[in-house]
């Protein structure tokens, strides 16, 4: 059972480490081939916003990747709402008479 659990852990690793390298190459082309392209001027103003935008997109992965597949963060991130509801009805609950 804990080598089925190594072996989950394993590939769900090399599955994160996939889809970072592909962003990663994806924002690195954009980068490099754009400015070596002509292109007019409305063309050129979508490539720096694509450009800008799989930049920002490649520096939220990593977070994103990390909540998704971390059980103790999903769970800790699960119980922040039912906290904040619980504090609310509480303070309510002190303001009525």
């Amino acid at each position: 059972s804990s080598q089925r659990d190594t072996s989950n852990d394993d590939l769900q690793i090399l599955i994160q480490a996939m889809v970072v390298s592909i962003s990663l190459e994806i924002t690195r082309l954009i980068s490099t081939i754009a400015p070596m392209m002509r292109f007019e001027y409305n063309m050129k103003w979508i490539m720096n916003i694509l450009a800008s935008l799989s930049s920002v997109a490649n520096q939220a992965l990593n977070p994103l990747i990390f909540v998704c597949t971390n059980k103790m963060v999903r769970n800790s991130l699960r119980r922040i709402p039912k906290r904040i509801m619980g504090q609310n009805s509480s303070t309510y609950s002190a303001d009525k008479p």
